[in-house]
């Protein structure tokens, strides 16, 4: 696949904490069209430098998989999977080896590559990815790795218990040196549309913005930023942690698979689209209706059905008129 992008844009802000310890990759100031590797990482609350582990984190996977695109137009889970263990080894050569000098790093990780394949999107902890086609609704969202979530999927827990669940910050899985080497979760998307957007956001941005929210002002009829604007209006004076995001807006997708318009359309229910996203999101919802249209092959198969049966009648009426005129 081959993309076209407007620019990336985003924002970050501190919140109620005391510091900020988001980071992202490239800088907003930085990212143009061109960019075909974003990174959104939030440094681990609690922890001491988070703001360390997120910064080098997010610079070194998002370098990694830049140049793995340029070198060979696509990237492979397997190019993740190395990017994040060059992160493990940076954090740890940075660290102090003395244990009481020692520090707690650790950062979540949202990555989006887009590829001669699709959209790569890989994750760890509960920064999230959505996958949005305006009207339409989510097409994929990242399930977190958290306490929460994991209780959600076993039933303890149910969406409303979920929302003021005292260890909602608690997560599972985590870029953090001097621990076991955990790996990211990669997801490459394929359906891509012209007009869809990408969205990486930290948890802070959850606190207020929900799922609902976000696909009815992406599909609004205004600008990328006066859209990022509402989005952002959802967290300020309202987010008692760093909140951070950013957007991108896939201008056109070239080769992508478009189905020719008919009269007659049939509408169906269009649920999320990724299988592992419905299974593991107990607050999956319904979006709006599409419509679902006749491909070149069903009309084609319509129409010799057509002819085969104007051919039987005419043979029957035939028949017909040969046993009357020999009764006659």
């Amino acid at each position: 696949m081959e993309f076209k992008l407007r620019k990336p844009i985003g924002y970050s802000h501190i919140g109620r904490k005391d510091q900020q310890e988001d980071a992202v990759w490239p800088l907003f100031e930085d990212v143009t069209a061109d960019n075909r590797c974003i990174v959104l990482c939030d440094g681990v609350g609690g922890s001491e430098h988070g703001e360390v582990a997120s910064q080098n984190s997010s610079r070194i996977i998002g370098e990694h998989l830049s140049k793995a695109i340029a070198a060979k137009g696509v990237v492979e889970e397997s190019d993740v999977q190395i990017a994040v263990e060059k992160a493990y080894a940076f954090l740890e050569s940075i660290d102090k080896d003395g244990s009481e000098d020692r520090c707690t790093m650790a950062t979540t990780l949202t990555c989006v590559c887009l590829h001669g394949n699709g959209v790569l999107a890989a994750h760890m902890g509960d920064s999230r990815i959505y996958h949005v086609r305006p009207n339409v609704g989510i097409l994929y969202r990242s399930a977190d790795h958290s306490l929460v979530q994991a209780l959600l999927q076993a039933g303890e827990l149910t969406p409303e218990e979920a929302k003021t669940f005292p260890r909602k910050n608690v997560i599972t899985k985590a870029i953090q040196p001097h621990s076991a080497h955990l790996s990211a979760e990669v997801q490459n998307i394929t359906d891509v549309k012209s007009g869809d957007y990408l969205f990486l956001c930290c948890d802070g941005v959850l606190e207020n913005l929900t799922d609902e929210r976000l696909t009815e002002v992406l599909s609004m009829t205004c600008s990328d930023a006066e859209k990022l604007k509402l989005i952002e209006a959802e967290s300020i004076d309202k987010t008692r942690d760093n909140y951070t995001a950013y957007l991108i807006p896939i201008e056109k997708v070239e080769g992508e698979v478009t189905e020719d318009y008919v009269d007659q359309t049939e509408y169906v229910e269009i649920t999320h689209v990724e299988k592992s996203i419905a299974s593991e999101n107990p607050e999956s919802a319904t979006v709006p209706l599409r419509p679902r249209h006749s491909t070149p092959a069903k009309r084609e198969g319509k129409k010799n059905a057509f002819w085969l049966c104007f051919i039987a009648a005419l043979i029957i009426i035939t028949i017909i008129v040969f046993v009357i005129k020999s009764l006659g």
